[in-house]
């Protein structure tokens, strides 16, 4: 499969909203986005690269980026979690709670979803589209969580395509996001 291209974000200025950290030496390329909901808390730790286009936002507790992880163009990163220490995102990469373990490496256009599985009782109806499975590297270490078994990825391409419409700069044409129109 290959990977739509990136373009250059609307605004150049980082969005930072809600309980953000962010370290004095971290990079942060154009048209960032760090978002902490109520109740949630950002970290960007020393070291970090955020890639242009980057998405970070806090949801349901802690989301923990670690000192000297990069994170390439178009990352969407949401929820809680941890990318470890010197980790390496690649580009259109989506997390989903991520639990990525220190020098890690995600391969480009991946999906990985590190939410809990639903109880035992609930049921989940996936829609009918195919699906992929992504593997991850389990995290070691006294204050890793045991990951839940690897889950089927529906829906990428088209989540792909969508974020690719939402953020080209043809969509944009000159309009901002919050402009409604």
């Amino acid at each position: 499969m290959s990977l739509p291209p990136l373009e250059s974000p609307v605004t150049h200025q980082p969005l930072i909203s809600g309980d953000v950290r962010l370290a004095g030496d971290a990079l942060v390329g154009s048209g960032v986005m760090l978002l902490a909901e109520v109740g949630a808390r950002l970290i960007v730790e020393s070291g970090v690269c955020l890639g242009m286009g980057t998405i970070l936002r806090a949801r349901g507790g802690r989301l923990v980026i670690r000192q000297g992880a990069i994170l390439a163009a178009g990352v969407l990163v949401v929820g809680q979690g941890e990318v470890g220490s010197g980790a390496s995102i690649g580009t259109s990469t989506t997390l989903l709670d991520p639990a990525i373990a220190t020098a890690a490496s995600i391969a480009p256009g991946s999906l990985v979803d590190q939410r809990p599985t639903p109880s035992a009782g609930s049921v989940v109806e996936p829609p009918a589209a195919s699906s992929e499975s992504v593997r991850e590297t389990p995290t070691s270490g006294p204050s890793a969580a045991p990951l839940a078994p690897p889950m089927k990825v529906y829906g990428k391409e088209q989540f792909l395509r969508m974020r690719q419409a939402m953020f080209s700069r043809g969509a944009a044409d000159g309009a901002s996001p919050t402009s409604g129109g």
